[in-house]
């Protein structure tokens, strides 16, 4: 590996690991009060405590990268380095009393993604990936983690299929594609957020659909997914994280999926 992207994803790892106890004291704590942001998706004191823990920790090791997260502003850096930071996905099962909440970092090379990591601390999971490294998984504060793969592929018609919500696909002008799903998978689930994406890595679902994500919500999960031997692509088929669609799957339904998005094509920006 690449000295650079070595010491940066050790050291996300690490982060992970700390904000991850952070917001997992604060999950301990009982419910949190959240507010709506302008897009209609809840935030919490915490969600921003703990991305501030994160920049102030990423600057202190590499002043010169760049970070971009969900809950502040973005800052420019003169490196070819990035980060990009979700400090609670899932925040709306965080405010419920649902552990299904993560940490998600990922390091960016010239604007592109090349690690991440997805932290669990409710679940007592972590899950990382550099090119090269496999998709590496932790189960329960095991000092040492396993290599994850994707499950055996197979059809849609078998396959269990993780979503957020149906309210996803109304917001993003595709209701009638839930519903294609849910005529077409062999199970569908709102097992959401990153931990559908862990599901996946580490062979427990065959995919996952998200019709509304943003840079933050699927950097890191690009470099998993594809280290556990998967296939992520927007609803087009593109390896493009940046088009705010996802589609990740073992390979085996991801043609079928594809086709059913295609007939619910989403409205112009």
């Amino acid at each position: 590996m690449d000295p650079a992207l070595e010491s940066r994803f050790h050291a996300a790892i690490s982060l992970a690991r700390d904000v991850g106890n952070f917001v997992a004291a604060a999950f301990l704590r009982g419910p949190a009060h959240a507010e709506l942001k302008a897009d209609n998706t809840p935030v919490t004191d915490t969600d921003r405590a703990a991305e501030a823990l994160l920049r102030s920790a990423i600057l202190a090791r590499f002043p010169n990268d760049s970070i971009l997260g969900e809950e502040l502003p973005a800052t420019q850096g003169a490196s070819p380095w990035g980060w990009v930071l979700d400090p609670i996905d899932g925040t709306a099962s965080f405010v419920h009393g649902v552990p299904l909440f993560g940490t998600i970092l990922a390091i960016t090379l010239e604007g592109s993604p090349v690690a991440g990591v997805v932290e669990l601390p409710a679940l007592g999971e972590r899950l990382a990936a550099a090119k090269g490294t496999g998709a590496l998984h932790w189960m329960h504060g095991a000092a040492e983690p396993t290599q994850a793969r994707v499950r055996p592929a197979r059809p849609l018609a078998a396959s269990t299929v993780c979503v957020t919500g149906p309210e996803y696909f109304r917001r993003a002008g595709c209701p009638g594609l839930w519903l294609d799903l849910s005529h077409s998978a062999g199970l569908l689930r709102g097992w959401s957020d990153c931990y559908a994406a862990v599901l996946l890595a580490t062979g427990r679902i065959d995919a996952l659909v998200e019709p509304l994500v943003r840079p933050w919500d699927i950097f890191g999960l690009w470099p998993i997914i594809h280290e556990a031997g998967g296939v992520i692509t927007d609803f087009q088929g593109r390896d493009n994280p940046l088009q705010g669609t996802m589609i990740a799957s073992t390979g085996g339904p991801h043609a079928e999926l594809l086709a059913l998005a295609s007939l619910h094509p989403l409205p112009a920006a």
